[in-house]
């Protein structure tokens, strides 16, 4: 234990959750420095920003012995839900775009395409096509709400469950999500014309979308801007 040192990170963050997740019985610091070999500051430090992200509980220990009572841990019931199908995906494109060499944002728009075409949806479903989206994105987790006014339309998405795991890194899936949303419209004719991220864990992101003045030929949505 003397050797241990508080350590940051994505990979320890998620398996501080993981160890939550797959305990049978809420834990506690001790139970979870035990498990995971890391630093009591560490996983405290873990801890916070997991609940402050809404993943997990704590509760004080309600102890008939002596001794102080401990707090525990255990993980919501909506993150037992979503984390799993959220975490998934998203390693299953991030590995995609590492093994074709592009940037996470192309495979999502690969992504959001190819749910456009196996719906069978055109151009002339912008409505139904922003649904679509919505239904996949909430699968994963994310909260999508959309508000259109005229031709355009100002999507909100927040609450991303993996925000809180990949803190320094999120950027990466945040273009995962933004490819996703770029290539699905894409196919109703529309561009995102601007995307504002949020840099808050709980905030929401802005994306507004438009009507398309030109789709460059080879298909590189990313470089609309």
């Amino acid at each position: 234990m003397a050797g241990r040192r508080p350590s940051d990170g994505i990979p320890n963050r998620k398996r501080v959750l993981e160890a939550i997740l797959g305990s049978e019985s809420r834990l506690s610091v001790a139970d979870l420095v035990e498990k995971l070999d890391l630093h009591h500051n560490a996983i405290r430090h873990h801890l916070a920003n997991l609940l402050d992200a809404g993943l997990i509980t704590e509760e004080l220990e309600q102890r008939i012995t002596r001794g102080r009572p401990r707090y525990l841990y255990a993980v919501t019931p909506s993150a037992r839900k979503r984390s799993g199908s959220a975490c998934e995906r998203v390693v299953a494109m991030l590995a995609e775009a590492v093994e074709k060499g592009v940037h996470p944002e192309q495979v999502g728009i690969e992504v959001g395409m190819s749910l456009v075409d196996q719906a069978g949806f055109g151009q002339g479903d912008r409505q139904r096509i922003v649904k679509l989206v919505r239904s996949e994105m909430r699968d994963w987790g994310l909260d999508f709400n959309s508000t259109w006014a005229g031709q355009s339309c100002v999507v909100r998405v927040g609450e991303c469950p993996l925000r809180p795991l990949i803190p320094s890194s999120r950027g990466l899936v945040c273009s995962l999500h933004l490819g996703v949303i770029r290539g699905a419209v894409a196919k109703a004719g529309m561009v995102v014309e601007e995307a504002v991220i949020s840099s808050e864990l709980a905030g929401s992101c802005l994306i507004r979308l438009g009507e398309a003045q030109l789709i460059p030929a080879d298909g590189d949505l990313t470089r609309q801007r």
